[in-house]
C-alpha cells in the first residue's frame, strides 16, 4: 500500500461547538495503518467518534494509545 493519509471531521457537541478529529494513515514499508484521534470533542461525542472510525475506516485497531 502507498503512503497516504485521510482527516476527518465529525461534528461534535452542540451547535458552533466544534468537532472531533480523526486520522487514517500509512507510512511504512510494511504497510501498517495508523488511527489518531486528536481531538474526540465532548464526553458524550465518544461513541459517535467511535461508531465513525468503525464505519469509515472498517473497525478499530488494537489499542496503543499516548497522550500528550
Amino acid at each position: 500500500m502507498n503512503d497516504f493519509f485521510e482527516i476527518d471531521f465529525v461534528k461534535a457537541g452542540e451547535k458552533n461547538s466544534g468537532d472531533a478529529i480523526a486520522l487514517r494513515y500509512s507510512k511504512d514499508v510494511e504497510s501498517r495503518m495508523y488511527i489518531h484521534v486528536v481531538d474526540g470533542g465532548y464526553t458524550n461525542d465518544g461513541q459517535k467518534l467511535v461508531d465513525h472510525i468503525k464505519k469509515a475506516y472498517g473497525g478499530l485497531p488494537p489499542q496503543k494509545r499516548t497522550r500528550s
